[in-house]
């Protein structure tokens, strides 16, 4: 695909120039493309421009001739300087002609994975959570400015936040019962084993601290009590009475990353119990050999992760340097 929209001009202006009501021969679109024009150097491949051109439905070729849609004649008729387009026309274009194209599934693909963040007004992606798919072309979203990236963040322009959300509605809407289950499967399931691998580590360590009374009552409540707050009831010492003292909140992710979302609830539980409540964060959890003690245990999150509050946000995205 092409590296630069704005080669898309030269096109669109023979086109216009041309004023047939028939178009222009496919090769002689090609031959006045290849001619210098003035001062200009023309350095892109004339087959990909011209692809791309269709793809954006600006031009159509029938019977071996090429001719311009309306809104190739709407972005050209926007035209102010003779080579790059405007504001104008870039936004006409991302609107008019890039949303809602099934040519370009693979972009859509990858703005699916953006999450909306309340205190942004923004949908946002981090690409060190997500890396950035090499194959396909995001450059693209850059120059019809779509997104911008900020320090690794990816930030999708607020005017296109509807876009964004029609987007993702859809991909909901289009994934068969099938396919739905399955994602939601493998998520529950990287789920329970991260508690289950941090009930088995909670035994063994009380009964390395001779706690054997408690270990024998550490609890997962994570499917009875759904809204608690945390997933496990476990303890930091001894209890008399064998009440529970220390609550961990799990965290477990398939792979190595190394990042997890904790939500305002959550947040607001370990700002309750200070020291007694901790997150025991699990990465790699869906490999052939999943690991036998937590990637990092945060003891105290609320203070230590030191993340910023802000109203009306439901969750927030940490990253650990591990």
């Amino acid at each position: 695909m092409i590296k630069n929209i704005n080669d898309l001009v030269l096109f669109l202006q023979i086109l216009k120039d041309f004023k047939s009501k028939t178009g222009i021969k496919k090769n002689d679109l090609f031959f006045f493309v290849k001619q210098p024009k003035g001062i200009i150097h023309w350095d892109f491949n004339s087959q990909e421009i011209y692809e791309f051109g269709i793809s954006l439905k600006l031009f159509e070729e029938k019977n071996n001739r090429v001719i311009l849609t309306d809104y190739g004649k709407d972005i050209i008729d926007k035209q102010e300087v003779e080579f790059d387009l405007n504001s104008e026309q870039i936004n006409y274009l991302t609107e008019n002609c890039f949303f809602n194209n099934s040519k370009f599934t693979e972009l859509f693909d990858f703005l699916k994975l953006f999450d909306y963040i309340e205190k942004n007004n923004s949908f946002i992606l981090d690409s060190k959570v997500y890396p950035i798919p090499q194959k396909i072309e995001t450059h693209l979203l850059q120059q019809l400015g779509i997104v911008t990236v900020e320090n690794e963040q990816w930030l999708i322009d607020t005017k296109y936040n509807q876009f964004i959300e029609q987007i993702k509605e859809d991909y909901k809407i289009n994934l068969n019962q099938q396919q739905l289950e399955s994602i939601l499967e493998e998520q529950k399931r990287i789920g329970n084993l991260a508690e289950y691998l941090t009930v088995v580590y909670e035994i063994q360590r009380l009964k390395k601290n001779k706690l054997l009374n408690e270990s024998t009552k550490v609890k997962n409540i994570s499917k009875s009590h759904v809204n608690k707050g945390y997933d496990i009831e476990s303890f930091s010492s001894k209890s008399i009475n064998l009440r529970p003292n220390f609550f961990i909140e799990v965290k477990g992710r398939k792979d190595r990353q190394n990042s997890f979302i904790i939500s305002a609830n959550e947040l607001h539980i370990a700002k309750k119990y200070g020291k007694k409540y901790a997150i025991y964060f699990w990465n790699n959890v869906g490999s052939s050999h999943p690991p036998t003690k937590p990637t990092k245990i945060i003891p105290d999150p609320y203070n230590n992760l030191k993340l910023k509050e802000c109203n009306g946000c439901l969750s927030y995205i940490v990253e650990l340097e591990l």
